[in-house]
Parts: structure tokens; C-alpha cells; sequence
């Protein structure tokens, strides 16, 4: 499944009016395999772990 998902989204990513509609709202694709995906989202997840711990700002 994860390879199916990881395919449909990077075949959405090289359209070009969906990449133009991304740089449109300040963003950039970049497709990946689904392994550098998972590890992006790890790396993102502990960043912004810290960045609230340092803020204090908690989930209630």
C-alpha cells in the first residue's frame, strides 16, 4: 500500500499545473522514495518537538 500511495503522490508531483499551483502557495516538489520520505518526516517530527518544548507550548 505504501508503495502504491508513494507512486500516485509523486506522479501528482510531476504535473506540471500541480507544481505550478505548489510554487503558486510557496512550495516546492520534491518527490521521494518512500524510505527518504519516512526518515523527512521523522527529522520533521523531532524539530518541531523541539521547537514546542522550547516554546513550552504543550497539546492539550
Amino acid at each position: 500500500m505504501r508503495q502504491i500511495l508513494n507512486a500516485a503522490t509523486n506522479a501528482a508531483l510531476a504535473d506540471p499545473g500541480f507544481a505550478r499551483y505548489l510554487a503558486g502557495e510557496g512550495a516546492t516538489p520534491a518527490p521521494l522514495p518512500p524510505e527518504a520520505f519516512t526518515d523527512f518526516l521523522r527529522a520533521e517530527v523531532a524539530a518541531m518537538r523541539a521547537v514546542a518544548a522550547a516554546a513550552r507550548i504543550r497539546a492539550d
